[in-house]
């Protein structure tokens, strides 16, 4: 029997830097062979480009590298500004990261406009004076047109009995006929 003798290999397939190569050995005399694989080739990660959430992609191999970046924000979206009403503050609008939450541009307060006051008499000037019985006693409400909301100033039970007195004789009227 006679020893192989094998030639000095031939690539069978090239290394890249995602897989490794094939080299094929083949006995000169008979022909068998084997073939060995390569390690891909040695390269140190380049290109791309972090994000505050996604990791640098290396150009040549295609694999995730490197750390995020915190202060690399792609997708960003809009906070709307939102108005403030006579109770309720409302703020700027600002910018915020679609991708990782982080406030880019914070939104400033807008404090609350509070209810119209023009004459300095303590009441809601948009709309004016309501009165409401309540068990004999009445409260001076105020309706702001601008929010819609009521605010009790004081209690004021002598009107509010002369309102009930009122209120009894006009009802008392209708039921004997005098009014329809």
């Amino acid at each position: 029997m006679v020893p192989h003798t094998y030639d000095g290999g031939k690539v069978i397939q090239e290394a890249t830097y995602t897989q490794g190569g094939i080299i094929r050995y083949t006995c000169e005399v008979c022909g068998t062979y084997y073939e060995i694989e390569t390690a891909p080739l040695a390269h140190e990660h380049t290109g791309g480009e972090a994000t505050c959430c996604q990791l640098a992609v290396c150009e040549l191999c295609g694999q995730s590298y490197g750390e995020y970046d915190p202060n690399n924000h792609v997708h960003t979206v809009a906070i709307p500004e939102k108005k403030p009403t006579c109770t309720e503050d409302g703020h700027t609008g600002g910018l915020q990261c679609a991708d990782c939450g982080a406030i880019l541009e914070e939104p400033t307060v807008l404090p609350a406009t509070g209810h119209e006051d023009l004459d300095g008499d303590g009441k809601c000037d948009h709309d004016g004076v309501s009165v409401v019985p309540d068990g004999g006693y009445t409260f001076e409400t105020f309706r702001c047109k601008m929010c819609a909301k009521y605010e009790a100033n004081k209690d004021i039970p002598f009107v509010g009995f002369i309102y009930t007195i009122v209120h009894f004789f006009v009802h008392l009227a209708h039921y004997i006929g005098y009014l329809t």
